[in-house]
């Protein structure tokens, strides 16, 4: 199980950091903001991953593009994830 969680969390990581190259973020445009769905609470050690990952992104990209992060499912439920997408992808809010 935890070797699930964590390829999960890596996958995740993964796809911002392609958002991240393939939108260009932070060259053209002013701040961009994005939002990671964690559904692990805080304290655990992913999550604080999660954080470290975050700043990282603010650092290097010099404040243009911050990652928020909501953990413990408070965005949507690891269930939930890909309708969630999906949905915003199809212009729903």
């Amino acid at each position: 199980m935890m070797q699930r969680i964590g390829k999960s969390a890596v996958l995740a990581i993964a796809l911002v950091a392609a958002v991240l190259v393939a939108s260009g973020a932070g060259v053209a445009w002013g701040k961009t903001e994005f939002r990671l769905s964690n559904q692990l609470p805080p304290s655990h050690h992913i999550s604080k991953g999660l954080v470290l990952f975050a700043a990282k992104v603010k650092e290097y990209s010099k404040g243009a593009v911050e990652v928020k992060i909501f953990d413990s499912a408070q965005l949507f439920k690891d269930t939930e994830i890909v309708e969630g997408l999906q949905d915003v992808n199809r212009g729903r809010p």
